[in-house]
């Protein structure tokens, strides 16, 4: 706005054949909106903002150059401004009622602020892992596994998954409630730390979980976690009051000095609990197991598991709140500053990648391109000095074909209804009468009522909904009542403009190839499973000691993954085969369970389980004496990598021959004969050595036990194992092999 008032400050009427020098007021007013266009496209400003910015300028410049008509915009500190008569401050008007509206209406029933709702979804969360552990610990002290009971911990482990997905995003908004200090930003550092540690836990609980159920429960096991489940329940009824108080000091943003003494006191409860449940778990495991080395590795596998999973989740939120009571004790302490928005620096960061010089070529060429072609007019479609398909052309802009024509579609059918429909049922209304505007308004309502709804309750017509509603409220509005008639004239120029600027984008991206979503996909999906590679070998290399934490990266790249694959099931593909949406879908799964267990061996190799470190001790040294670890980690489990690493590479295979991979004997083994014969040599050369009486040592709690520690590393390794068989069967089992 304020770039168009400067304009018509310098050229008051804009071009007119009447100025002196109308050339200079033409191309300075063209490279003043070319450098404009310019810097908007190929900065990183976001993209709302470029779309509406893009879209205002358009019909101005148009209007500005047209020496043929008179300016309707008149800058505020210009002489004789009002107003009526500047269409600029009009639409600031309209847009700052409109805003205003929007605010009042998030206002109501009450004001719904972004921390508010991070707290409430992380009091959810807190008391959704306490009921998952606890029904974890009721399955398996039942004396029959229940598969009912499997179930509700299966649905409660979706439904604790699903609670932060919108956290991180919410909390880097919340900036905007506190600007950065008070008690609001010490709200947003504990709720953002407690939102990385429930992610943290969630891993550790399914993970334990999946090793658990995935193997027989035997009679020892059972036994053994029937005498532990009142030491458990005592120990999660602690951590869920600990738990409380911290949502306690994050809804409030501080404490007084008696909720910081009774939070205190909290952790140091479940220090006293922790200590009493390893040491009768270190005397019921004796009475069960009889000693023997034998029998603790194979018949309380699943007890160590879970014991040793359950404290290490109770470790955390002890962690956790440690670091909250230190914070709010006003000691020098400061935990992790939250989430943040990018800031002005970004606009200028990743200019020369090729995906942004892409996407800028593209937006340039398509928003230049149909401003020449608005300039000039087509025939009878529609005149010269059209602005519409510029003004249309922002909203259309997109990175990758398959979701750009799938919007472009959704738009024109959008559009349709909008400016089709809505003059239809306006038209039950044709005079002025108080009924038929009662009517008439009512109606509107509706339409837009139906709109929002179909937006807001479906993703496949969500955007089809927001055309209808917009254009359709701004047809039903403009309705004048003197005169009933329909302008199917100006409905058909609407429809043919935007067709046009459909097709204008359609072509530009066509002839501006970006990198296919498919190869993109792929490419996430591959640096994912290079990073799990990457840190099992150092996790389980002998003469590595320090490990750095890696899972948070894989998870990012794998969620790239995610996204590119959905615009890889809608891109167009031509000559090549078809995307396989569903395999895709069961590996990214497959993937994301490898990605929780990752995180789990790291927390549980590393000392303090605190993010990258120096390994335990004993798992060490147990690296070091033990042929089966070595074999695990870097004979069966590195090479499984390898194998799946060339099978996903199928999904770039475009054509229809046998893909090359599929013919490599490497992919078919199985590994079974030398993972059997590394556990027959660990059991009589090793097995005493790590499962004896000298490894049975008084500890803090079970996270600390060398036995727990032990057993839920080769868990956790036999689990990677199996999740890699897994994608290993799944894409030879759809592969075209022909």
């Amino acid at each position: 706005a304020m770039l168009r008032w400067m304009m018509y400050t310098i050229f008051p009427d804009g071009v007119q054949e009447s100025l002196d020098n109308p050339e200079l007021a033409f191309w300075g007013g063209v490279v003043v909106g070319a450098i404009f266009v310019s810097l908007l496209i190929c900065l990183k400003f976001s993209i709302s903002l470029q779309m509406f910015a893009l879209s205002g300028f358009a019909g101005t410049w148009m209007q500005f150059l047209d020496a043929s008509q008179e300016a309707n915009i008149i800058p505020p500190w210009r002489p004789g401004w009002s107003i009526g008569k500047d269409v600029l401050t009009q639409s600031f008007a309209c847009t700052g009622i409109g805003m205003l509206a929007v605010m009042l209406a998030s206002l109501l029933p009450y004001p719904r602020w972004s921390l508010t709702f991070v707290t409430e979804n992380q009091l959810h969360a807190n008391v959704q892992m306490v009921k998952v552990m606890r029904t974890v610990v009721d399955y398996y002290a039942l004396d029959k596994p229940n598969k009912y009971i499997k179930d509700q911990v299966i649905r409660r482990l979706g439904h604790l998954k699903g609670l932060t997905h919108e956290n991180q995003p919410l909390l880097a908004a919340a900036w905007w409630e506190c600007y950065g200090f008070g008690s609001s930003q010490v709200k947003r550092r504990v709720l953002a730390q407690m939102d990385n540690i429930t992610t943290s836990i969630f891993d550790i609980i399914w993970n334990a979980w999946q090793e658990t159920v995935a193997e027989d429960f035997g009679e020892k096991d059972g036994h053994l976690i029937r005498q532990m489940k009142p030491y458990m329940d005592a120990l999660l009824k602690s951590m869920e009051v600990t738990l409380q108080m911290l949502v306690k000091a994050a809804s409030d943003g501080s404490l007084t000095p008696a909720e910081v003494l009774a939070l205190k006191m909290s952790f140091e409860d479940i220090d006293k609990k922790d200590k009493a449940l390893v040491d009768f778990f270190r005397k019921a495991r004796k009475d069960v197991t009889k000693g023997s080395p034998e029998v603790i590795y194979k018949e309380v596998r699943i007890a160590h598991v879970l014991l040793y999973s359950f404290c290490e989740v109770v470790g955390k939120t002890k962690s956790l709140a440690d670091k909250v009571h230190q914070e709010m004790s006003r000691s020098d302490f400061k935990l992790p500053p939250p989430p943040e928005l990018d800031g002005f620096k970004s606009i200028f960061t990743g200019l020369t990648e090729k995906t942004h010089m892409v996407y800028a070529a593209r937006g340039l060429v398509a928003f230049f391109g149909s401003f020449i072609l608005g300039w000039f007019g087509f025939r009878d479609v529609f005149p010269p000095y059209t602005a519409g398909i510029a003004s249309t052309v922002p909203f259309l802009i997109t990175m990758y074909v398959g979701s750009a024509l799938v919007s472009d579609l959704n738009r024109i059918q959008g559009l349709m209804l909008g400016y089709v429909m809505a003059p239809i049922l306006a038209s039950l209304t044709s005079t002025c009468e108080p009924v038929d505007l009662m009517i008439h308004l009512f109606i509107t309502f509706v339409w837009v009522f139906l709109g929002v709804f179909v937006r807001e309750s479906s993703p496949t017509f969500s955007s089809i909904g927001s055309m209808a509603a917009a254009f359709g409220a701004s047809t039903l509005l403009a309705k004048n009542c003197s005169d009933p008639s329909i302008k199917k004239a100006d409905i058909f120029e609407s429809l043919a403009l935007n067709c046009i600027a459909v097709l204008m984008t359609t072509l530009v991206n066509l002839g501006i190839p970006a990198e296919n979503a498919s190869d993109l996909a792929v490419q996430n999906l591959e640096t994912c499973w290079s990073l799990l590679k990457k840190s099992i070998h150092e996790l389980y290399d002998p003469n590595i000691k320090t490990v750095t934490f890696r899972a948070s990266e894989a998870q990012l790249a794998l969620q790239k993954a995610r996204e590119m694959g959905n615009e890889a099931s809608s891109e167009p593909r031509l000559w090549r085969m078809p995307w396989k949406t569903s395999l895709w879908e069961a590996v990214l799964d497959d993937t994301a369970h490898m990605v929780a267990t990752l995180s789990t061996m790291e927390h549980a190799v590393v000392v303090g389980g605190e993010v990258s470190g120096p390994k335990k001790e004993s798992l060490w040294k147990l690296m070091q004496q033990s042929h089966l670890f070595r074999h695990s980690a870097q004979n069966t489990v590195l090479k499984k990598m390898d194998v799946g690493t060339k099978l996903i590479g199928i999904f770039k295979h475009a054509t229809a021959q046998r893909y090359p991979a599929l013919s490599d004997k490497d992919v078919y083994k199985t590994y079974e004969e030398e993972d059997a014969l590394a556990e027959q040599e660990f059991v009589s050369k090793d097995l005493g050595k790590i499962f004896g009486e000298e490894n049975d040592r008084e500890t803090n709690s079970v996270r600390d036990d060398d036995m727990a520690v032990m057993a839920t590393a080769l868990a956790n390794l036999s689990r990677m194992k199996e999740q890699l068989r897994c994608v290993q069967h799944r894409i030879l089992q759809n592969s075209y092999d022909e």
